[in-house]
């Protein structure tokens, strides 16, 4: 099999920027196959060896604003650089029995070196792999810019811009930014000369002070400018410098703009139903209100209608929690919350009207399942951390049981991998006595451990994972655990988390008399009001946020969307049941995040879990409501919507333009609908009254100069609170000041110290830097009495002058009171 053969023309030096950028064309050869083509960046060009050229030259000229050149008043005539992908073109092609087929594409712009590989499929010749082959982009000369990826408003940071010459001659370039109303330059020029030689390269640099938040564009420009009396000489010219006129090149580049202090995020969120209110129209005002000291200019509001309870998880699939998820855990909820979208869809015969909603959620659930089995031990077991565990996880493993059986019906998964995983349960976790599964491994969720120190509360969690994995309720495994459980039951249950589990647990069992028990014990002990019902614990934590800012306790919004699956499983008996579940289903609603989950891993896929069945027993198909959302102060805005069966998971979003204010929200017609308005702000580092975590910080210098680029951060952990003698799983997010970053080749030698010296400082993992996002430290638990120190070594990438202090909060992961915030600046001289 001839495979494969491409072609495209020469590279040559072209007298115009654009024209290096050309169509790519590439004839594929083969016999009835199916090609992959994929072309990945090498290098950047600045990398590649140069050919030899002149001695270095390279100097900064006199600034001279009657020799700028203009830009014509038809428009530049110069192409933006803005598209620079790592990775180029996935492409699969049918070659038929011609053998050949040809495809055409544009070249990003990313001056490079693309390396393409390719492999094809064909029943008659099996596989056939392409040797690689490169496609190189480059043009005369090109400019490059160095910034940070995000900076606090109003500090300062250098922006660098490279020249780089590809010809053998020297010649001036001008280069420029373009005037903007989103930051002011410090030394006031926009523009700047560079003499620029041969196979060589040069730069300027400009002080930038962002004036605007959010990402700013910033434009630089770069012009060749022919040799004249009011230019100092720039070395020699030749023949090929005539190619360089009128060449341009120009990229477009953003920064993100920050604000100081800390984002906050409060969600007001409740169902309309108008058929259902007096007079059969709905009416309620609702106040946007921003606390007295938001950081300036932080401030935004908007609001969104949806017709199911659904609708904010199908647009943020990708991004439920805005928490970091690094361990086995965590990374089910990437996974899990789709398998409910999906068996909504299917159920509720949908999925021809949400195709894309329908592939990405199989997307993600393919993700997930591929990523989770890197916590998968030799023996089929799971656990948060994987082989470094060392054992399995009873509850992580039930988890994860129960998630792939139920994906089993939309995506590939392993059978004889769910066989393993299942055995393990039974042959390494189960009481020969009790018939109570035992605790095996880390338990990372205190609130599976109970009140009970006998596994009653894991051994109901577990027995649902069976029940939904497909074992057979008259199997012996699931009659011991039935018997722990009604055991457990009739000698009284006294913790609520406990209680609504195991309730859940004999419901799915189907054993009726007995879960009916349960379920009067907690009808007793349910908190009503407001048009709402829901389960609360003694021992939460207080939220000492902003009114209104407060959002339940995680362990109360499981034990809460538990007992909304029960009365899902009562309604079948009894049809009350299903009307009062709407009371809880209000109360949930309420505790959402703006993108639709809740606080943390289980609340949001418990949560989601029971919305989603809900969602399912309730859908009807005469649903038609009218929206009409007002402002009542300032300058007046009006929205309108109309939600019906055909748009009804679909998500209308609206800005408030002016904020803070108050909403008139009106409602006529019949069905319900969600509504939420959400407020984003900023304060300065929240001081908390109830500091759960004592945090200590020092940075030390550790450079001859003394000049803070590079930066020791000694950090030290204390766990305060008087209740309880160990936290769940803790998170150490370090934000970074800006310019910025964590050396995690440092933190590896320091990791492997500490292995090899026996100090066990319970760190379990670090998320890889991520620019934008807070660097983030998984430790097993925090102890009272015991303080764990730690040490991180921060580098200066980019040297901003003007830095604010940054940022580090401690919380407990389950726990989302469990907080404390601790500012720090590596640099006493900012």
């Amino acid at each position: 099999m001839d495979f494969p053969r491409t072609s495209h023309p020469p590279a040559s030096r072209n007298s115009r920027a654009d024209r290096s950028r050309k169509l790519t064309e590439v004839s594929l050869c083969g016999c009835g196959c199916f090609l992959w083509l994929l072309f990945i960046h090498l290098s950047g060009l600045e990398d590649v060896k140069k050919p030899p050229a002149m001695p270095f030259r390279s100097r900064n000229l006199t600034h001279r604003a009657d020799i700028i050149p203009e830009v014509p008043k038809s428009g530049p005539i110069y192409q933006l650089r803005t598209h620079f992908p790592d990775t180029w073109l996935w492409h699969l092609s049918t070659i038929g029995k011609e053998g050949v087929s040809t495809v055409s594409h544009t070249v990003p712009h990313s001056i490079t070196d693309w390396v393409t590989t390719g492999f094809c499929t064909s029943a008659e010749h099996g596989i056939g792999i392409a040797e690689p082959i490169s496609l190189r982009v480059f043009q005369p000369f090109f400019i490059s810019t160095v910034l940070p990826y995000s900076v606090i408003q109003d500090e300062e940071f250098p922006l660098k811009i490279t020249v780089f010459n590809y010809l053998s001659e020297c010649f001036t370039v001008v280069v420029r930014l373009e005037p903007s109303s989103y930051f002011s330059i410090q030394d006031q020029d926009f523009f700047k000369y560079l003499c620029v030689c041969g196979g060589q390269a040069g730069s300027v640099e400009f002080s930038i002070i962002p004036r605007v938040l959010g990402k700013i564009p910033i434009i630089a420009l770069g012009e060749y400018i022919p040799p004249s009396q009011d230019l100092p000489e720039c070395g020699k010219t030749g023949n090929s410098i005539d190619e360089l006129l009128d060449v341009w090149d120009a990229v477009n580049r953003t920064v993100l703009v920050e604000a100081e202090g800390t984002e906050v995020e409060r969600a007001i969120n409740f169902l309309i139903c108008p058929d259902d209110a007096e007079g059969g129209s709905f009416l309620e005002e609702v106040s946007l209100e921003f606390p007295f000291n938001t950081v300036p200019g932080t401030g935004s509001c908007k609001v969104q209608v949806t017709g199911n309870v659904l609708g904010p998880v199908l647009t943020n699939l990708g991004s439920l929690l805005r928490m970091p998820t690094g361990c086995g855990e965590q990374n089910m909820i990437g996974f899990t919350p789709n398998i409910f979208v999906l068996m909504y869809l299917v159920h509720t015969n949908q999925r021809v009207n949400f195709p894309e909603v329908y592939n990405q959620a199989k997307e993600y659930m393919q993700r997930g399942y591929e990523r989770e089995l890197q916590y998968r031990l030799n023996d089929g077991s799971y656990s948060a951390f994987g082989q470094r565990d060392g054992e399995g996880s009873t509850w992580l493993t039930a988890f994860v049981l129960k998630s792939f059986a139920m994906a089993s019906e939309f995506i590939d998964i392993d059978s004889r991998d769910l066989e393993v995983t299942r055995d393990w349960l039974v042959n390494n976790a189960l009481d020969d006595d009790t018939g109570c599964f035992i605790p095996r491994g880390r338990v990372i969720h205190k609130s599976m451990q109970g009140g009970h120190s006998n596994g009653v509360t894991l051994t109901a969690y577990t027995t649902i994972a069976l029940i939904e994995a497909g074992e057979p309720a008259t199997s012996t495994v699931m009659f011991r655990a039935v018997y722990c459980l009604f055991r457990a039951l009739d000698d009284g249950i006294d913790d609520t988390y406990t209680l609504a589990l195991v309730t859940y647990a004999l419901a799915k069992v189907n054993i009726n008399p007995i879960y009916r028990l349960g379920l009067t014990k907690l009808q007793e002990i349910a908190v009503t009001g407001d048009g709402t019902l829901h389960w609360t614990r003694d021992d939460a934590p207080p939220c000492e946020g902003e009114a209104g800012s407060c959002k339940a306790d995680p362990a109360e919004i499981e034990m809460t969307s538990y007992v909304l699956l029960i009365y899902l499983e009562a309604s079948q008996d009894d049809p009350q049941f299903l009307l009062d579940a709407r009371l809880i289903v209000e109360w949930l609603n309420e505790q959402r995040n703006s993108h639709g989950g809740f606080t943390s891993t289980q609340d949001t896929v418990i949560g989601l879990e029971a919305l989603a069945s809900y969602a399912e027993r309730v859908h009807s198909d005469d649903k038609s409501v009218i929206v009409d959302i007002s402002t009542t102060e300032g300058d007046l805005q009006h929205e309108h919507c109309e939600v019906t069966n055909e748009n009804d998971l679909v998500m209308e979003e609206f800005d408030i333009r002016q904020c803070p204010n108050t909403l008139r929200v009106f409602g006529e017609g019949e069905g319900c609908v969600l509504f939420q308005a959400v407020m984003q702000y900023n304060l300065p580092v929240l001081r908390i009254v109830s500091q759960y975590f004592d945090v200590q910080v020092e940075a030390r210098d550790h450079t001859p100069q003394q000049d803070c680029s590079r930066v020791y951060l000694d950090i030290t952990v204390s766990y305060l609170d008087a209740k309880n003698e160990f936290t769940n799983m803790a998170v150490v997010d370090v934000k970074m000041v800006s310019g910025y970053s964590v050396d995690t080749n440092e933190l590896e030698r320091y990791i492997d110290y500490l292995y090899s010296t026996g100090q066990d400082i319970g760190l379990m993992r670090y998320d890889h830097f991520e620019e934008g996002k807070p660097f983030s430290l998984y430790f097993n638990q925090f102890s009272r009495g015991y303080s764990t120190s730690f040490v991180l070594v921060l580098k200066r990438d980019i040297h901003v002058k003007n830095t604010r202090p940054a940022f580090i909060k401690v919380y407990d992961y389950y726990e989302g009171g469990v907080v404390t915030y601790k500012s720090y600046h590596p640099c006493s001289q900012d």
